[in-house]
């Protein structure tokens, strides 16, 4: 038999707005984030994402889609309009090299997953935050969910990944064991760089 249908939170928190934090790595590099919170003095879960896609180029969904613009669309992250309302703080974070954020960019390195690990566990200790920390991201921002994963910070509760490579060599350089020259020619030439310079 089937559970009832259980009704999705309701909003209830206005939104604040905190631009470009500076998050300090274990290297004595800092990292740029923006941090969406509930107006309110209570703690809660944070739901983070660390990329090279910079976290101030505003996305506007195309028309034919469900969803609203808003001006904190970022592409494939955390929508803040829809989490904050609901009891959790929005976290984005750019990527050494990327962004505001110094240093030169290494994709899916274990440079950024050291780095993601690091957020994840600033993001634990702010005053803002409860402690329990999960990430969240599409495609680039679902693979560096899977490599911080394997660090396994210890205030990493939850993951959102999805439509992200598992297998770097399978799922994103070599489809079937043939090197995908289109796919990763295209990737970083029409999409790195994009959100690069």
């Amino acid at each position: 038999m089937a559970k009832p249908r259980q009704r999705a939170s309701q909003p209830r928190h206005d939104l604040i707005v905190e631009k470009d934090l500076e998050i300090p790595m274990r290297d004595g590099a800092g990292l740029k984030a923006d941090v969406f919170r509930p107006r309110s003095g209570a703690r809660f879960p944070v739901i983070i994402n660390l990329g090279s896609y910079q976290k101030d180029k505003l996305w506007v969904p195309p028309a034919d889609l469900e969803e609203e613009p808003n001006p904190h669309m970022n592409w494939e992250t955390v929508n803040p309009l829809w989490w904050v309302p609901r009891g959790y703080v929005a976290l984005r974070v750019d990527s050494r090299g990327s962004g505001k954020s110094p240093g030169r960019t290494d994709p899916w390195s274990p440079i950024e997953a050291r780095d993601f690990y690091d957020a994840i566990e600033w993001a634990g200790r702010q005053p803002w935050s409860n402690g329990r920390v999960g990430t969240n991201g599409v495609s680039y921002f679902a693979m560096t969910q899977w490599l911080v994963a394997g660090l396994r910070p210890p205030s990493l509760k939850a993951m959102i990944p999805w439509e992200g490579a598992a297998d770097m060599y399978r799922d994103f350089a070599y489809h079937g064991g043939i090197f995908s020259f289109t796919f990763v020619v295209n990737w970083y030439n029409n999409h790195m760089a994009h959100h690069l310079l």
